[in-house]
């Protein structure tokens, strides 16, 4: 006789990415690394554009013509992602891609802040 009993799935456990995972995802779909803004063409974004794209932020149809309401909506979005390390990450990422940090530099602070 054929044993019916219905079997258990084992329970997965789904870690979130780290934002310097979601930098260097956001990378391969938007390569091109710009300055001062957070999406420009359909390649081209600054870091948290970046991190925006790997955490799974649509990336349909962004451009550079974001409104200040959609750019806020991003900035959310990030910080609700790693909400532990606060504001302050996402200040930071930004202003150093807009001073000129590369996306290495930007992925080593990460890093060594655990993120």
């Amino acid at each position: 006789m054929i044993d019916t009993a219905p079997v258990t799935a084992p329970i997965e456990t789904v870690t979130p990415i780290k934002p310097s995972e979601a930098l260097r995802l956001g990378r391969l779909v938007r390569p091109l690394r710009i300055e001062g803004r957070l999406f420009r063409g359909t390649n081209g974004a600054c870091a948290l554009g970046a991190i925006a794209v790997g955490f799974g932020w649509p990336d349909a149809g962004l451009n550079e013509r974001l409104s200040r309401r959609s750019e806020a909506a991003i900035y959310e979005f990030i910080e609700r992602q790693f909400p532990d390390a606060g504001r302050y990450w996402v200040d930071h990422i930004s202003l150093s891609n807009d001073s000129g940090y590369s996306d290495k530099d930007i992925l080593l602070s990460l890093e060594a802040a655990g993120l």
